[in-house]
Formats: structure tokens, C-alpha cells, sequence
């Protein structure tokens, strides 16, 4: 303007043409800087969710191993429990078979040899007594022919266990026979005990007859001793002994023994 004024038109639109160069540099240079700041930002955006995937990534990778080693554990804990218990369920069944060979030596049924071979229900009975004392034999054969080989021994003991099992009331006839062969014994119990069933009574007449508690779980077919002296001991809190069941009906087989002499002797 003052050059306009001075009327030096040449240096004044030279001047005006430097401001706008240097106006249009200036605008240059700050759309410059806004694309700078906009790159960076774009980039730092695009850093920051490369960041959030790999530590997406990382976080999922992680979790995946410690799954992984869970499912490792639990199988492992699963294996060994598996492996524990076959080896529990062997080193029960050969417990059980060395207990058979030890009672079977020291127990003697006095059964059997009692049974009249003439009369048809003494004859059943005998017949279903004597395939289970067969199956006995039988375990403690296994135990020679297989002990040595764990899986072999466990097959052959499930499969001579399940041979000649008592079929359903192959023992109805049992308290009725104990009691006329042992002088009135489950009739002298049944008075005394009003509360005895029938299971009560068949494990009774077992053990009247002789039989240990790992041949009596032969015949109820368990592959262990353990239930028959449960169920021995129930029956004797049940009945409110103080001794053992087995002292007990040792005692009443001795009683009704002597009450039969007396009887005898006064007639």
C-alpha cells in the first residue's frame, strides 16, 4: 500500500506477489503439519490395535495352555485313579482267595454230610451247595493258574464267580432243613427274635451249617468278604448281641444240642 501510494507499482506488486507466495506456503506447510498429525495419528491408531490383537492373542494363548494343562491333569488324575483301583480290585481278589484257601482249611460244614439222599428237597439243596463249594475250588485253582498275570487272573475270577450261581430260591428250603438237622435251632431263634426275616434266617442257617463268611459270599456271588461281615454285624445290633453273631449261634446250636440229649435221656 505504501509503495501503491508512492506510485512504485512495480515493487508493490512485486512485494504482493511474494505475500502471496508466502501466504500460500505458509497454508502449505500447515495443511502439511495437519497430515502429519493425521498420519501419526492414524498410525499410532493402527499400532495400538496391532497391540490390542497381539495381547488378544497372548491372552487367548494363555488360556489355552492353561486349559490344555488341565485337560492333562484331569486325565492324568483319571489314569491314575483307574490304574488305583485295578490294582485295589486285584489285590482284593487274591485277599479274598487267600482267605478261602486259610477258612476253607479251618471251617468244616457239617451241611452236606447230613442231607438225606433220599429226599428230593435235601437233594436240590445239596446240589446247589455243592456247585458253589465247586466254585470255590475253582477261585483258588485261578489264583494258581493266574496270579502271576493280573488281567488273566481278574477275567477268569469274574467268570468262575458268575459259573453255577444260586438261582433265585435255591434256598428257600435252607431254614427248613437247618432246622430239622441241627435240633430245632432256627425255631428256638425265631421265638426268641420275632423280628428275623428271611435273609436274617439264611445267614443264620450258614453259619449253623460250618460255612466262613468269605465261602458264604461265594454263595450270595461277592467277589469280598466285606458284606457277609456287615451283614453279620447288623444282624447282631439288630438282635442286640453283645457278642458275635457267631459266638451267639454257636451258643444256641450247643443249646438246643443239649435240650435234644435231655429230651432223649428222659424218654
Amino acid at each position: 500500500e505504501i509503495l501503491k501510494a508512492e506510485h512504485n507499482f512495480k515493487e508493490a506488486l512485486l512485494y504482493t506477489e511474494r505475500s502471496h507466495l508466502l501466504a500460500d506456503s505458509i497454508i502449505d506447510e500447515s495443511r502439511r503439519m495437519d497430515l502429519y498429525e493425521i498420519e501419526n495419528r492414524y498410525n499410532n491408531q493402527r499400532l495400538e490395535n496391532i497391540n490390542q490383537r497381539l495381547e488378544y492373542r497372548t491372552r487367548v494363548n494363555h488360556y489355552i495352555i492353561i486349559l490344555i494343562s488341565l485337560v492333562a491333569i484331569m486325565i492324568s488324575i483319571v489314569f491314575c485313579v483307574v490304574i488305583d483301583r485295578k490294582h485295589r480290585d486285584i489285590n482284593e481278589k487274591i485277599s479274598f482267595i487267600e482267605q478261602l484257601k486259610t477258612e476253607s482249611a479251618l471251617y468244616n460244614n457239617t451241611l452236606l454230610e447230613k442231607l438225606d439222599k433220599q429226599n428230593m428237597v435235601e437233594i436240590q439243596l445239596k446240589e446247589a451247595l455243592e456247585k458253589r463249594i465247586q466254585t470255590i475250588r475253582e477261585l483258588i485253582d485261578v489264583s494258581y493258574r493266574y496270579g502271576g498275570v493280573p488281567d488273566a487272573f481278574v477275567k477268569h475270577f469274574n467268570k468262575t464267580l458268575n459259573i453255577n450261581r444260586l438261582s433265585e430260591g435255591a434256598l428257600d428250603d435252607l431254614s427248613d432243613v437247618v432246622n430239622a438237622k441241627y435240633d430245632g435251632v432256627i425255631d428256638y431263634l425265631q421265638e426268641k427274635h420275632t423280628d428275623l426275616n428271611t435273609d436274617d434266617i439264611n445267614l443264620i442257617c450258614l453259619l449253623c451249617c460250618g460255612f466262613s463268611a468269605t465261602e458264604m459270599s461265594v454263595f450270595y456271588n461277592h467277589s469280598n468278604g466285606k458284606s457277609i461281615y456287615s451283614r453279620k454285624r447288623r444282624l447282631a445290633l439288630k438282635i442286640g448281641l453283645d457278642i458275635s453273631l457267631d459266638e451267639y449261634v454257636a451258643m444256641s446250636l450247643h443249646y438246643c444240642n443239649t435240650q435234644k440229649e435231655h429230651y432223649l435221656a428222659e424218654s
